[in-house]
């Protein structure tokens, strides 16, 4: 039994010193965020563990350089005044954010090596994080102006993809959804069937109905309609038309099933009696 705790002691240790050389390689490697999310985590579990120490020392390491890094990003970017920089910008407050909210709930981290508590600079980054967004925004709404100022299926359906970003980010925007319908619009195919007869037979209305129904078939999708009536202000992309060579009807079929019903009964016999009591008897007596 002694051997087995000592086994399993050495694994633990062993896993332990792993955990810590994995941090230490993202680390290094300047996978910062990676660092930091694989050192919460083992922070979390146990306070005592052996790494508890190892891990506060590269949390801080890694946040330190993560924040001092992104910082320096943003410096350049706001310099370059690109819009995809303006992309960038945005989702880097959205990061450095995110960064101090993950390891706020652990604090205070006590190390008994460094006889400290860990030291963690966080900054309210709340208003330059709206500034941000709203650069952000400003530049997304421009862009899909641009885009729908274009003339092909191409750019309206790239409108609609900046302008289904900028609702997410920003819902209700000015008239963002209005804009959204008309680059779905702008930006599909609309496609006009129609069925031509050549049987010799007479095809019933309900029938030439049900086999126009495209909604049955699922053809339609997101940027591609189908229709069988020509529609007042739509521009048709494509045309079909559907030959109908031979038409073979089957005859019914009746599909027979049989069951077998059971029911338990009480075995033996009973008299029938009047309302007095009395047994009645038949004709024979």
């Amino acid at each position: 039994m002694r051997i087995l705790y000592l086994v399993l002691f050495s694994m633990l240790f062993l896993f332990s010193c792993n955990s810590v050389k994995r941090t230490q390689k993202l680390l290094s490697h300047g996978d910062y965020d990676k660092a930091i999310s694989l050192a919460v985590k083992k922070l979390q579990k146990d306070k005592n563990a052996k790494e508890y120490d190892a891990h506060i020392a590269i949390l801080e390491d890694a946040y330190k350089k993560a924040e001092e890094e992104d910082i320096k990003r943003i410096a350049l970017l706001k310099k370059q005044n690109s819009r995809v920089g303006k992309r960038e910008i945005y989702h880097i407050y959205t990061n450095l954010i995110s960064r101090q909210n993950l390891i706020r709930p652990l604090l205070p981290l006590y190390s008994k090596e460094m006889r400290r508590n860990g030291k963690f600079h966080f900054v309210d980054y709340g208003s330059d994080f709206v500034r941000a967004r709203e650069v952000f925004v400003k530049s997304l709404y421009e862009q899909a102006q641009e885009l729908l100022s274009g003339h092909s299926k191409e750019d309206a359906r790239n409108a609609y993809t900046v302008l289904s970003e900028l609702e997410e980010i920003k819902p209700h925007y000015k008239n963002v959804s209005q804009l959204m319908d008309d680059a779905h619009f702008r930006g599909t195919d609309f496609v006009f069937v129609q069925l031509q007869n050549h049987t010799r037979q007479f095809i019933p209305l309900r029938l030439q109905r049900d086999l126009l129904n495209f909604d049955t078939y699922g053809l339609n999708d997101f940027w591609t309609e189908y229709h069988s009536q020509i529609e007042n202000g739509i521009q048709y992309d494509f045309g079909i038309d559907l030959n109908f060579q031979t038409i073979e009807i089957s005859p019914e079929r009746i599909v027979e099933k049989q069951y077998t019903l059971k029911e338990k009964i009480k075995d033996g016999s009973d008299y029938q009696r009047d309302r007095r009591g009395n047994i009645v008897r038949d004709s024979l007596g």
